[in-house]
């Protein structure tokens, strides 16, 4: 009998350690999910404000687009020209800068990418991140600094006049300025460069947008 007793105390022994491991490993688990609750609910954050930026950006290069089709169009008749077309001048400049809000992918990756426990989620935000935002962040730095900065401001600083930046401005010479071939190219690489920007910030603004509905998904199963 007290063999039997003995073994049955270390049963008893065996099964209350593992179901005090098993209770902290539990309990690790639901930490664990509530880390990645208050994260993905950080990173909603965090997209929903880059949507917004991506949204301004469209409208911005939008704009910019319209401005060099008009004056485009205009400086095939360098004989007409009004006051309404000064709009159109003043805004031919375009390209925006993307703000990204990364603070719930830097802490991410501090934590490990482990913590996101959907796979597929867990790709979708890698791919953003990773991969979509260093891209566009390029392509915007790209044309600020190696055709706006170096070629399409000197160009408007020497044809046009300026009274309101993004308001009015007005050819020094509106002839001379149709015949300018230099000027002619480079506003119709200034408008492909705004229609191909727009092009790119709706294939992100498109990913943001699943990437936040799939996040709310996983919280709401959380």
């Amino acid at each position: 009998y007290y063999v039997i007793y003995a073994i049955g105390e270390v049963v008893l022994v065996v099964l209350g350690i593992l179901i005090a491991l098993q209770i902290d490993k539990w309990n690790e688990a639901q930490k664990l999910r509530k880390t990645e609750v208050a994260l993905l609910k950080e990173m909603k954050t965090n997209l929903e404000a880059d949507l917004a930026d991506i949204h301004f950006n469209i409208r911005i290069n939008k704009k910019a687009l319209n401005a060099n089709e008009v004056v485009l169009e205009n400086l095939t008749s360098p004989g007409i020209y009004n006051d309404t077309l000064s709009f159109y001048y003043a805004n031919l400049m375009g390209g925006a800068y993307t703000i990204n809000n990364t603070s719930a992918y830097d802490n991410l990756k501090s934590l490990g990418f482990h913590i996101i426990n959907n796979d597929s989620l867990r790709i979708m935000i890698t791919e953003l991140y990773s991969m979509r935002y260093p891209y566009i962040d390029k392509l915007e730095s790209n044309y600020v600094d190696n055709f706006y900065t170096a070629k399409l401001e000197p160009l408007l600083i020497t044809h046009l006049v300026t009274d309101r930046v993004w308001v009015s401005s007005r050819p020094v010479n509106q002839i001379q300025l149709a015949m300018d071939h230099e000027f002619n190219e480079t506003i119709k690489i200034n408008a492909f460069w705004s229609r191909f920007m727009i092009g790119e910030y709706a294939i992100i603004e498109e990913k943001i947008a699943a990437l936040i509905h799939l996040i709310e998904s996983e919280i709401n199963q959380k």
